[in-house]
């Protein structure tokens, strides 16, 4: 029996249920996409009724997990958040008037609110991913002979970056909790739209090139894009 499913590029994990007598999807609490259906369902049963309604549910089941995953922040002593692909754990220090990392933790004032949090967080990842960015983009801006005019670092919700016609490149500031090979994909990615301003086959085949698993990180980003954040 198939144990999940991947709709609208995302995956759904089955859970068989005896007293259920249709489908349902919902977000489960750490944030996965849960399809529960009936116990007799059969597995081709199954795929014919997710493939026919959970397209018309995707959007908002998208904007439902956003909203389970950033509740699963409390930003107390303990709470864990992603830098450079690690997990580390906030640990408030009143005396502390900023987010600074220490090994394994993050060291942060105490938080009295989301509006607060962000500020201090975009503050924190925003400084990292500078100096993330001076010895990565360096390193791959040699290697592809490619070069942005200028690079700037926002806090966007639907991209990891993006490259203008004029070629500059702005960098998600999410960026600096990816690790490192997602990190560097992000990178050639946009790097390459200096070259091939659009997602053609010439496009994919130079971010290959040097990212040979381009394909399978690009959707490892989308489908994991919502526990990167604070």
């Amino acid at each position: 029996m198939i144990e999940q499913i991947k709709i609208c590029n995302e995956i759904f994990h089955i859970k068989r249920l005896a007293r259920r007598t249709r489908c349902a999807v919902l977000v489960g609490d750490d944030g996965e996409f849960l399809l529960h259906v009936p116990a007799y369902m059969s597995d081709k049963e199954i795929k014919i009724n997710a493939e026919r309604f959970i397209p018309d549910f995707i959007e908002n089941l998208l904007n439902d997990r956003v909203k389970t995953i950033a509740k699963l922040h409390s930003y107390n002593d303990g709470d864990e958040f992603f830098c450079c692909g690690e997990k580390v754990k906030l640990k408030i220090e009143d005396s502390a008037r900023e987010i600074k990392r220490d090994g394994q933790f993050l060291i942060s004032p105490r938080i009295s609110s989301r509006e607060e949090a962000n500020v201090l967080f975009y503050n924190f990842y925003a400084h990292l991913l500078y100096e993330l960015l001076q010895q990565r983009l360096s390193y791959w801006c040699k290697k592809t002979h490619l070069s942005p005019n200028a690079i700037s670092i926002k806090d966007v919700k639907s991209r990891w970056g993006s490259c203008s016609s004029n070629k500059n490149i702005t960098f998600n500031v999410k960026m600096a909790l990816l690790p490192q090979y997602l990190f560097d994909y992000v990178i050639v990615h946009e790097l390459c739209h200096l070259k091939e301003m659009n997602h053609s086959p010439r496009f994919w085949q130079l971010v290959k090139k040097f990212i040979p698993e381009a394909e399978e990180y690009r959707k490892e980003l989308k489908r994991n894009e919502e526990k990167y954040t604070w």
